[in-house]
């Protein structure tokens, strides 16, 4: 399922946010990836949230690489894991799905199971303006579909 990705005027109860873009992927030629996988290292106090969204595309999809939606990936991480320093990065794993270890998409009446470019989209959100989240050692995986 494809998501808006939020703007700047959250709701009342977000205080600050931040995004982070990543530049886009390329694989090399005859290493198209089938599945995605997102880590990072975070300090994520119990007023954040983070928030982790992949955009891909096929070589052979005709669609512009701009024109195409991002989709929210899965935290397989405990959802209740927080930091309790500020000191205690956490490593925090996402996928685009718990229950399947592909990556699939429609474009047009085709769907591409495999992907050649991929570009990941970070949204860290926070209640509070004095303690939000950190990152670091950001890691984007693209793998083989496994079964």
């Amino acid at each position: 399922t494809a998501y808006e990705i939020p703007k700047r005027d959250w709701s009342s109860d977000v205080c600050s946010s931040d995004l982070y873009i990543t530049r886009r992927i390329s694989l090399a030629d005859g290493f198209d990836a089938g599945d995605l996988r997102v880590y990072l290292d975070a300090y994520k106090p119990p007023s954040a949230e983070i928030y982790v969204y992949y955009k891909i595309e096929n070589k052979d999809d005709p669609t512009s690489f701009d024109s195409r939606p991002y989709y929210r990936m899965e935290q397989a991480t405990l959802e209740t894991s927080r930091s309790t320093t500020e000191e205690d990065f956490i490593e925090f794993e996402y996928r685009p799905s718990l229950t399947s270890n592909t990556i699939s998409y429609v474009s047009g009446s085709t769907v591409f199971n495999s992907f050649k470019y991929a570009t990941v989209k970070i949204i860290m959100a926070s209640s509070s303006t004095t303690d939000v989240p950190r990152i670091r050692n950001l890691r984007v995986h693209a793998l083989p579909a496994a079964d």
